[in-house]
């Protein structure tokens, strides 16, 4: 292929195939991705159209559903009526997540079985006939032996349809739920949604009612219990008391919070008034006696009690002024005057009568200390006389003291219970609702479901899918060579060239006349490829080969003799299938005699050769088919004979039989200095060519590489990137028709 490059296009130098295969290293994958795509083209588009045709119909024969949908809002805190403790529901109070676990908890309350029952009774879903045809269900049948009510069997599918056709979507930024009903009839639909609504609403306030009429029950028989015990408590406590000569004077006071709790019998209460008269009887004593003192030791007139005394004031007042008097009387007469005398007789009368009523102010304070001294003396004896009473009496009082606690702990637990129950009767029926219902259901006017552009995008998305699927099963499994990237890697083999797929108007050996075309330019290539094969060059013998017939391994061979016979190479081209030739027939020569003849006897050689069929060019055909060609190649006749045409040309050019289910090919390849392997492109040899490759190298034979024949770029999918090297034929190819039509015997008279 480089040399017709290089003839059309001179001042280049020629484009070899592992430069082309390491500029689009990178578009590799891709480019097989494209043509693993193009390959099955029709494949993926039968599937797509058939998932298209599948959702189509999917959606017309579908019944069409309708959802209505109601919104409902759901608060975890109640509204407080009244006070927070009269409130009986333990108050949310544990964050976020509290509130979360309480909304969970309503939605799964919603979904429950006891609600849907709630909304089959509202409804009266149970006994209805068109239920189950608006829902597209069959009707249960009615109870056995004609029993009245519903049969169990009816109940369980009205609660399995309606728990099948709600919804409940919470809001996760909000505490709005919305229920979504689904049905093939909307207004029924729209029923139950609001239905399931207004059941949710009343089912929350039923739930409080009950819990505060539970809570009301729980305490009117815990008020009956406090209530006789404490009656009973009180009753010991009173009993005892009667029994043990007790009065307590604190039990008129038991309802009074302030009263001191400790009990206060009769003689403990006169042993305390006694005590604390005699206390105050001491205290008057002793005042008592330091007056008394004083008014002994002291002048009467310095008493204090005298001083106060309003007739002593009075009587003073009047000798100070008869002393008044007297002294201005004395300025002007003698003291023995008679009225001079006379006034000291009066203010001696007034002395005589503060000197008594003084003396009189003495024994009433001694008086006063006597009587405090008897007082208290008798105070002392009684108090004496109610110790030891009291001391008797507070051995007794022991047990009524307890008694007594326990009177005063049952009347507290009553009293709490009473209020509690007051509370919680106020409380009753004022309680706001968790549930409040934000938007009823209307009736939807567009179905849900089925919907064409969903439904056909899936069926587009799923075909789609399926289509790569297989595609990609059919590519993993099928070992068919399609590029000559597959030939190296599904067979383990080097790549040496392709040889283009002809059009159903043209023959091969057309083709090989017209210089210019893409396939005479192919075994151009390949012949180029093959002079570099080796180390030592061009193998001297080449077998061509293929794992089955028909691959084209014989036009191969014939292709490749008139090539290196172009070239001035002195070259055999033998007809080694000895079961079913082709060269004779495609050359228009005798069969006999042939390589068959000149193996059993070399002498025959001369004239079995058709010589001068182009200039270099010889040719031996079969020869005589022998009934066990095996066992003629067995033999090293087959080698002596082709060594010995061997040393008579250039190239021997040798067109053997196919591999599989045949001995022939390997014998041929275990003598022939180099092996081609024909494969045609596209072609599923079910792993044979990979078994007839390990044949092939089990016998020793030296594979030099395989060649892809109709090998068709566009059908394989990779479009015109492997004909780069044939390119310039589609501009000059309708000149060249005209030209070299001289090789083949068969082709002179072909216009």
């Amino acid at each position: 292929m480089g040399d017709a490059i290089n003839q059309m296009n001179p001042g280049k130098a020629a484009i070899l195939p592992d430069e082309i295969e390491i500029a689009d290293q990178s578009r590799l994958d891709l480019r097989r991705m494209w043509a693993a795509v193009y390959r099955n083209r029709l494949m993926i588009i039968a599937t797509i159209a058939i998932s298209l045709l599948i959702g189509l119909l999917v959606t017309m024969f579908t019944t069409p559903i309708y959802q209505a949908y109601a919104t409902i809002q759901i608060d975890p805190r109640n509204a407080q009526v009244l006070s927070k403790s009269a409130d009986v529901e333990p108050d949310i109070d544990g964050g976020t997540a509290a509130e979360e676990r309480f909304l969970k908890t309503a939605v799964d309350v919603i979904r429950s079985r006891a609600l849907a029952e709630r909304v089959a009774e509202s409804l009266k879903l149970y006994t209805s006939n068109t239920f189950f045809q608006s829902m597209q269900m069959p009707e249960p049948a009615a109870n056995p032996s004609g029993l009245a009510g519903v049969s169990e069997q009816r109940r369980r599918a009205v609660l399995s349809a309606l728990m099948s056709s709600l919804e409940v979507q919470p809001s996760r930024e909000s505490r709005i739920v919305s229920l979504n009903v689904s049905s093939p009839d909307n207004r029924l639909a729209t029923e139950i949604a609001n239905a399931y609504a207004q059941n949710a609403i009343s089912y929350n306030l039923q739930q409080k009612v009950e819990v505060t009429a539970y809570a009301r029950k729980f305490l009117e028989e815990e008020l009956a219990t406090a209530k006789l015990r404490l009656e009973d408590s009180e009753r010991a406590a009173i009993a005892y008391a009667r029994e043990a000569g007790l009065l307590d004077l604190n039990i008129t006071k038991a309802s009074d919070k302030t009263s001191n709790s400790t009990a206060q019998s009769l003689v403990s209460g006169n042993l305390l008034a006694i005590n604390e008269a005699l206390s105050a009887a001491t205290g008057q004593r002793i005042a008592a006696q330091e007056r008394y003192v004083a008014a002994r030791t002291s002048p009467t007139s310095s008493l204090p009690e005298v001083q106060g005394n309003p007739t002593v004031q009075s009587l003073i007042r009047d000798r100070a002024a008869l002393q008044a008097n007297y002294a201005q009387m004395a300025e002007r007469r003698q003291s023995e005057f008679p009225e001079m005398r006379q006034i000291r007789a009066q203010i001696g009368e007034l002395d005589s009568q503060i000197a008594q009523i003084s003396k009189g102010i003495v024994g009433g304070l001694k008086q006063n200390y006597d009587f405090a001294v008897r007082q208290e003396d008798e105070l002392r004896g009684q108090l004496n006389a109610l110790r030891s009473t009291a001391l008797s009496e507070q051995e007794r009082s022991v047990r009524y003291n307890i008694l007594r606690r326990d009177a005063d702990t049952n009347r507290s637990l009553y009293d709490s219970l009473l209020q509690r129950y007051r509370e919680v009767s106020t409380v009753a029926g004022m309680s706001a609702a968790n549930v409040v219902l934000l938007d009823s259901a209307q009736v939807p006017t567009a179905p849900i479901s089925p919907r064409p552009l969903i439904n056909l995008l899936v069926a587009l998305l799923a075909g789609t899918a399926i289509a790569v699927a297989l595609v990609y099963l059919r590519e993993t499994f099928d070992d068919a060579v399609r590029s000559p990237e597959e030939v190296e890697e599904k067979l383990g083999t080097q790549f040496l060239g392709a040889i283009p797929k002809l059009q159903d108007d043209e023959t091969p050996f057309e083709q090989l006349d017209d210089r210019l075309s893409a396939f005479s330019e192919s075994y151009l290539a390949l012949r180029s490829v093959l002079s570099f094969s080796t180390a030592e060059g061009l193998p001297k013998v080449i077998l061509c080969t293929s794992s089955l017939p028909s691959e084209g391994k014989s036009t191969t061979a014939i292709a490749l003799a008139r090539s290196f016979a172009a070239i001035g190479k002195k070259t055999l081209l033998i007809d080694g299938d000895l079961r079913k030739p082709t060269v004779h027939f495609a050359l228009e020569l005798p069969r006999e005699p042939g390589f068959s003849n000149v193996i059993v006897d070399r002498d025959t050689f001369a004239q079995a050769v058709h010589t001068e069929i182009r200039p270099n060019l010889d040719v031996l055909t079969c020869g005589t088919m022998p009934p066990n060609p095996a066992e003629l190649f067995g033999g090293e006749l087959v080698a002596g004979t082709i060594d010995l045409v061997a040393d008579k040309y250039d190239v021997v050019i040798l067109d053997g039989p196919p591999v599989m289910g045949l001995a022939d090919g390997p014998l041929l390849a275990s003598i022939a200095d180099g092996t081609l392997l024909v494969v045609e492109a596209g072609r599923g040899h079910r792993g044979q060519t990979k078994v007839a490759i390990r044949r092939l190298r089990a016998n020793n034979a030296r594979i030099i590489g395989a060649v892809l024949t109709k090998f068709d770029a566009r059908q394989s999918g990779y479009g015109y990137s492997y004909e780069y090297s044939y390119a310039y034929t589609y501009h000059y190819g309708h000149q060249a028709k005209e030209r070299a039509r001289s090789f083949w015997p068969w082709s002179k008279n072909r216009k």
